[in-house]
């Protein structure tokens, strides 16, 4: 009688398709497990920086609020102590608004000319001193009210009239020490700015500076502009130089 053979041969009944498929969907569930995850972690991190953020927000706040407490108190101590200072920047502010609304008038008439009549002006005349004997500087900005921007020119003169020795007195271009190169040439489109200087004879007394031009539009010219202002209404008599 033969002896059974110790050795046995297990054969699968699995068919290899169905090793794969169960291999497919292990790949698939770690995937999917790994993406979960993946995206709890970002979560997370988000949900962190939303309230470091949120935390940051409200202690900025909190800083905020403190300070104006702080002022609030300064301001309570101040009126407290004396009503001097409120008055002085009371008056201080009334002069930043007629300063402001100068301004503001001046931009109008550049920039909404449409609202004042048209044609050339002067602006923003001022003469100051400078740090030379008898030497002053004038200021100015040449300006037009045509809504329609256009190319102006012209030659301006500018006299001073007033009074020396006792007697009147004209300063005109050409005369030593006061526009030796004559009158003064001008030209723009939107605006020029003066700045002339010269210098008054010793016993010269000036009461009030006149400026006449001729106005060119394209090549017509299209009138004559005068305008008088009285010295004392355009003088500062701060000197607008440091000394050296």
């Amino acid at each position: 009688m033969a002896k059974p053979n110790k050795f046995y041969q297990f054969i699968s009944h699995q068919k290899p398709r169905d090793i794969w498929t169960y291999g497919i969907v292990a790949l698939v569930m770690m995937l999917f497990g790994y993406l979960i995850a993946s995206y709890n972690q970002k979560a997370l991190e988000l949900r962190l920086e939303n309230e470091m953020l949120s935390r940051n927000l409200l202690a900025q706040e909190n800083q905020q609020l403190q300070s104006r407490v702080s002022e609030l108190e300064v301001s309570e101590i101040l009126a407290r102590s004396t009503g001097e200072h409120t008055a002085d920047e009371l008056h201080a502010l009334q002069a930043r608004v007629l300063e402001l609304e100068a301004q503001l008038s001046f931009y109008q008439r550049v920039m909404a000319p449409e609202k004042i009549r048209n044609g050339f002006f002067i602006d923003s005349v001022q003469v100051t001193p400078t740090t030379s004997d008898n030497e002053y500087r004038l200021q100015a900005l040449l300006l037009q009210q045509y809504s329609q921007k256009v190319l102006l020119k012209g030659v301006l003169n500018m006299v001073i009239k007033g009074s020396k020795a006792g007697k009147p007195y004209l300063l005109a271009p050409g005369q030593p020490g006061f526009l030796p190169e004559g009158r003064v040439p001008w030209r723009f489109r939107y605006f020029q700015a003066l700045d002339i200087r010269f210098t008054l004879p010793v016993d010269f007394i000036p009461e009030e500076i006149v400026f006449s031009t001729a106005v060119v539009k394209w090549k017509t010219k299209q009138g004559d502009y005068t305008l008088t202002v009285d010295w004392s209404e355009v003088f500062d008599g701060s000197s607008d130089e440091s000394p050296e």
